[in-house]
């Protein structure tokens, strides 16, 4: 099943979601209506609302409760998304100007801030603890990951360890709420609500993987920010410290260079590209991004078949696909 006929099959529920998304950011007060109206008519692709429909489906969780959760994930997603920009000083987001390249940073901070208790305010309508305690986790975690990055950035001896904790603080522990949540909502066991968040969190770690392997061989304008551009503001990924694990002074001298600079002007960018590609950095990236995938998959069997489970089983294959 490719990613054209899932989105095609989530495509109403994700409307719906998308419905909710303009209903949460439509304020009375002019300019944050103005601000919600900015950030939500460009919420991409909707991944994260497509995996929690999906998985909704596969438990039979409630239909109505769908539109609703995909919402509170995506607009989480979107905050955090709000306040990276303002702390990577990025200009562009999806193809356009960043929320804080068009309206400024105390305006971003501030609109991060109000969509985070707007999501919190929708899931204590939901009268459930359960969702609420999963969303207040998640939301935790996330801006952990923030300040642990925060704390590494320019830190030549980050480990692969603290790589992978910080893609899953900052990526894949949402990945794990928008599966897990329909299991809180179906009120499945919580063994089988354990299974659903893991699977979430795996998909999430081979997403971000991917996302860093982009990060250096995506084409720009499909990609929609600038390439290269993580180790530009002092973050150290998978593939960064690979090369580093390789002991090669002069590989060393090139990262602590780009990072010196906070740009490839010394370091041209294609002799990094190829310091990496000599090191089977990407490479060895995509394998641990295909075995986060295939454990996934793995745990996906653990449910009865259906066009639902399938459907997850093939976006597993489409986030390690992605060239965008």
């Amino acid at each position: 099943m490719d990613a054209t006929r899932i989105f095609d099959m989530v495509g109403p529920d994700l409307e719906k979601v998308q419905a909710r998304i303009q209903e949460c950011l439509t304020s009375r007060v002019g300019v944050v209506d103005q601000l919600g109206r900015y950030v939500g008519g460009n919420t991409g692709k909707k991944l994260r609302p497509a995996l929690l429909v999906l998985a909704g489906r596969m438990v039979k969780a409630p239909e109505a409760s769908l539109p609703v959760l995909g919402a509170l994930v995506e607009l989480l997603h979107t905050a955090s998304l709000v306040h990276d920009d303002i702390i990577d000083e990025a200009a562009t987001r999806r193809g356009r100007p960043s929320v804080n390249a068009a309206f400024g940073n105390q305006m971003s901070v501030l609109l991060g801030d109000w969509m985070y208790m707007t999501a919190f305010q929708v899931a204590v309508n939901q009268k459930s603890f359960a969702i609420l305690d999963l969303l207040l986790d998640v939301t935790r975690k996330m801006v952990e990951g923030e300040l642990i990055q925060l704390q590494l950035l320019d830190k030549v001896e980050t480990t692969a360890a603290e790589s992978l904790d910080i893609a899953a603080r900052k990526t894949a522990y949402l990945f794990s709420a928008s599966t897990a949540l329909p299991g809180v909502a179906a009120g499945r066991p919580p063994e089988e609500q354990d299974r659903l968040a893991r699977i979430g969190l795996n998909l999430g770690l081979a997403f971000q993987l991917v996302d860093d392997i982009l990060d250096y061989t995506a084409d720009e304008r499909k990609l929609g920010k600038p390439i290269m551009n993580d180790l530009r503001e002092g973050k150290l990924t998978l593939p960064v410290i690979y090369l580093l694990e390789g002991g090669d002074p002069e590989h060393r001298r090139m990262v602590e260079t780009v990072l010196a600079e906070r740009d490839f002007r010394t370091v041209p960018p294609a002799t990094f590209l190829a310091a990496l590609q000599s090191r089977d950095c990407l490479a060895r990236t995509m394998a641990e991004a295909h075995a986060y995938s295939a454990a996934a998959r793995d745990d996906l069997q653990a449910f009865a078949p259906s066009v639902e489970r399938d459907a997850l089983s093939s976006l597993a294959e489409f986030i390690l696909a992605r060239r965008h």
